[in-house]
């Protein structure tokens, strides 16, 4: 009988230690882990010890819209008042980063909730060092954080993202981005795309906040908007230290103080744009006094350089500025080319003032030795005329290809104490109209309304539509309320 005993004992031991983790796989390369479900997720958010390991998304994940019925720390308790309330732990700290790979395979993970404002590198992966990441898309997520905050990755540290995406609302202090927050130490991100909201204070893009040390962004592109006081671009805030962005675009529009174009926030230390472009619009914070805006740079300096790229965003400040807002020390800066009907820009550095008519015309381009051949293309169906690049991505969210807003405010400014009209281009029953303020606060909201009142008592100043319907974020459109 003790033998028997011994036997049964040594079954239920193998069982235990050999019980499959995640579901399924081994973590390595050649047979990655399974990540399948919320459990799945929030077991890797929680597990330091698997931060090495290779992962595979094998079917989308939608956590529930309702963030505070969610155990988001795993400890298999429900305290909202405790832990819970943090939501969810990035994978990776910043002395245990991830290491490993994450493959989405397409598909998407929804409803990620993370508050931790007083907490730096804040995303679905806080930290990454020498690991890639792909195919994934986060979508219908909150994200808050400190420094170096995103939706996908807060600091990426030699690592490799590509074919990512996001439509998310990212809320942070420096170094906010659409994707992601903080990209350094010979990093890439390529092939991605963001749309949605990016807010923050300093150096804050649609795309990343900050794009250091000899790292690469291409073939990518943001429509998202965004709120930033200090180095704020449409697709990148800062791109510095010998970094380059080339063959990547940016439509958003912007609300900043310093430092703010259409494109790049900020361009510096012998960092290089090429072959870019940017369409959408700029204005100047509340009360703001600073400058340094442009249509697509807001600054550049020490030997950094901008070429073969143009901007059709028009800038809603008195003191006008061009292309690049302001240029300091030595800089190549060439063959580069404004609207000045749809910018309002005639004059200023870094381009040359065309019409809207010798925009869309190729002859203006190909004069300052523009590759059409291989890196753009021009067509009066596509871009709206304008040129566009051969091999940018338009992501890899459903119906990313269109950039442009759904919803029509009007009249826009509007005065405290009258009414606002919408009108939406899709069809809703039941949605909720939210106003968010410069600082990315929640002013006030409407329910199923297109005829809204706008308070006598609330401040003057920009504010931050944003229209959501069954959990998704169907539009976000800016106001001026006078």
């Amino acid at each position: 009988m003790k033998k028997v005993f011994i036997v049964i004992v040594l079954l239920f031991s193998s069982v235990g230690l050999f019980a499959q983790k995640y579901s399924g796989g081994s973590g390595t390369e050649a047979d990655p882990y399974q990540i399948g479900t919320t459990g799945d997720l929030i077991e890797l958010s929680i597990t330091a010890s698997d931060w090495d390991n290779d992962y595979i998304l094998i079917t989308d994940i939608s956590f529930p819209e309702d963030s505070s019925s969610v155990n988001w720390n795993g400890d298999d308790t429900l305290d909202w008042k405790l832990y819970d309330n943090f939501g969810f732990t990035p994978i990776g700290s910043e002395y245990n980063p991830f290491t490993g790979s994450f493959d989405g395979q397409n598909h998407k993970i929804s409803y990620i909730f993370i508050d931790r404002t007083i907490e730096n590198s804040i995303g679905l992966f806080g930290n990454i060092n020498s690991a890639n990441i792909k195919n994934t898309q986060i979508i219908n997520s909150l994200i808050q954080g400190s420094s170096n905050v995103a939706s996908l990755v807060g600091t990426s540290t030699n690592s490799k993202i590509i074919n990512c995406s996001s439509d998310c609302f990212v809320v942070g202090y420096v170094n906010v981005g659409g994707l992601v927050g903080k990209s350094t130490s010979y990093s890439l991100i390529s092939e991605c795309f963001t749309r949605g909201f990016t807010g923050g204070r300093d150096y804050v893009g649609g795309l990343v906040g900050a794009n250091d040390d000899n790292s690469i962004v291409n073939y990518s592109n943001s429509t998202g908007n965004i709120i930033g006081s200090k180095y704020v671009g449409g697709l990148v805030g800062i791109n510095d230290n010998n970094s380059i962005i080339y063959r990547s675009s940016a439509s958003g529009n912007i609300l900043g103080e310093f430092g703010v174009g259409g494109f790049i926030g900020y361009n510096y230390n012998e960092s290089m744009i090429s072959d870019c472009y940017s369409m959408g619009d700029i204005t100047k914070r509340d009360n703001s006094t600073s400058s340094n805006f442009g249509s697509f740079c807001g600054r550049i300096g020490k030997s950094s350089s901008i070429i073969h790229c143009y901007s059709i965003g028009r800038i809603y400040e008195d003191r006008f500025s061009g292309f690049i807002g302001y240029v300091s020390g030595y800089s190549k800066i060439s063959g580069n080319y404004l609207d000045y009907e749809t910018s309002l820009q005639k004059s200023g550095s870094g381009a040359t003032p065309r019409t809207t008519a010798e925009m869309k015309t190729q002859a203006t381009f190909t004069d300052a030795d523009w590759d059409f051949n291989t890196i753009w293309d021009i067509d009066p169906e596509t871009n709206d005329g304008y040129p566009i690049l051969r091999d940018a991505t338009v992501g890899i969210l459903e119906d990313a290809a269109k950039s442009e807003s759904r919803i029509l405010c009007f009249p826009n400014p509007i005065t405290r104490g009258k009414r606002l009209n919408l009108s939406l281009e899709v069809e809703l029953s039941d949605y909720t109209i939210k106003f968010y303020d410069t600082t990315g606060a929640l002013a006030f909201q409407y329910t199923n309304s297109k005829s809204i009142h706008i308070p006598n008592d609330i401040s003057i100043g920009a504010y931050f539509i944003v229209i959501e319907s069954m959990g998704e974020i169907i539009g976000v459109e800016k106001i001026i309320i006078e």
